[in-house]
């Protein structure tokens, strides 16, 4: 099923069956500039078998900028919330895209059951801000603009969904200072949270098995090497299951 929004962009729901059941709202990466796929079918096939429907935004079919992509979200949960076969709304979103789910459960949070944010861009602090990411999402806008309205961990409150969050110490395209800040604005007003950081896996990992080995990679030295960083995956799975009261 295919949700056409009054853009070029598009969101694919995946029906597990016609039952009623809860929805992951998968937000792949790309810096704003692209959907990857690496971050999107993959992820809703391993998900799925827990017991979710799947839906995948393309959100950068067509290149809307801030607050504009913020209407289009709250355009696409009504209708995702509209359908006879969705119960609660879950969200992933990875690198740009885990920046896009964290401003939709700190800004929109009334819609979500559960946030994952993998390794997401959040900081706007000059140390560790993914500054293309926002150059991006901001466009002409972004000179003299003030970033802080979309630094999600500055917008933290007590309503925010329970959150889990995954990054690599070792990332160095986006640093992982971006999820402990978002942890620490979390856990300061009580909201439910976890999170992992491995050592080491870099920056776009995904769910992190051969088929998402970034092209042009060693396939068997890049499972060698980060091949452990697969049980976020797992991790995520117990957090969605969860009944957290």
């Amino acid at each position: 099923m295919k949700i056409q929004l009054n853009s070029k962009n598009y969101c694919d729901v995946i029906l597990k069956d016609d039952e009623k059941r809860d929805l992951l709202l998968i937000l792949p990466g790309g810096g704003y500039t692209y959907t990857s796929p690496r971050e999107a079918l993959p992820v809703a096939n391993a998900f799925m078998p827990i017991g979710l429907h799947a839906a995948i935004f393309y959100y950068r079919e067509e290149m809307l900028l801030y607050p504009q992509i913020m209407d289009e979200a709250v355009e696409l949960l009504d209708q995702l919330m509209a359908l006879p076969q969705v119960n609660k709304i879950n969200v992933i979103g990875f690198s740009a895209g885990g920046h896009y789910a964290a401003l939709m459960i700190t800004k929109l949070s009334k819609y979500f059951n559960k946030g994952l944010l993998i390794y997401p861009v959040i900081s706007t602090l000059p140390k560790y801000i993914h500054i293309s990411s926002y150059e991006a999402l901001l466009g002409e806008k972004f000179t003299g603009y003030d970033i802080d309205e979309i630094s999600a961990d500055l917008h933290v409150h007590k309503d925010v969904c329970p959150t889990f969050l995954m990054h690599s110490v070792d990332d160095s395209v986006v640093p992982v200072e971006n999820s402990i800040s978002m942890l620490s604005e979390l856990k300061n007003v009580g909201v439910y949270t976890e999170a992992h950081f491995y050592p080491t896996g870099g920056h776009g990992i995904s769910i992190d098995t051969k088929e998402v080995v970034p092209e042009g990679t060693d396939v068997d030295q890049f499972m060698h090497d980060f091949g452990y960083v697969a049980s976020w995956v797992e991790l995520a799975k117990d957090f969605l299951k969860r009944e957290i009261k």
